[in-house]
């Protein structure tokens, strides 16, 4: 069977069974400072 799969705002079709797995290393971000360490240009 296939399904429809949304990943990143893309529509996607899959083939049944779906699989998930965790990752094994954490998803480094690059994130905003927050706004009172921001500095002021």
């Amino acid at each position: 069977k296939r399904i429809k799969v949304a990943t990143d705002g893309e529509i996607t079709w899959m083939q049944t069974p779906l699989v998930f797995e965790v990752a094994a290393e954490p998803l480094m971000l690059l994130v905003p400072a927050p706004a009172d360490r921001a500095e002021v240009a």
